[in-house]
């Protein structure tokens, strides 16, 4: 709890709740014990923490990532067609993936 307090939350209210979503949907405990915050020392391409998908098979894990990437990227971006171009896919695909995971596109 008191990482989480002492953390200097570089976003806003919504990278919060994205770490609590994440974590809560991917610990594959009940009791939650440890979260991974980011680490601002880390830039796209370096290795994320991926302790939070042990246990789980590939297409579960998978999903959780694609899912966090295209949540994160809509909150950051603000429009499919940004965040089709910043993700590399059409942008028909991140409207079908965020209908697959009910991430709401009105932000």
């Amino acid at each position: 709890m008191s990482d989480l307090i002492d953390y200097e939350w570089p976003g806003n209210i919504r990278e919060l709740e994205n770490l609590i979503e994440r974590v809560v949907v991917t610990y594959p405990e009940d009791i939650i014990r440890t979260i991974s915050l980011p680490n601002k020392k880390n830039k796209p391409g370096d290795t994320a923490p991926m302790d939070m998908f042990t246990g789980y098979k590939l297409k579960p894990a998978l999903e959780q990532l694609e899912k966090h990437l295209i949540q994160n990227a809509l909150n950051t971006y603000g429009s499919t067609r940004k965040v089709a171009s910043e993700l590399g896919v059409s942008q028909p695909t991140i409207v079908r993936k965020s209908a697959k995971y009910n991430i709401d596109l009105q932000n």
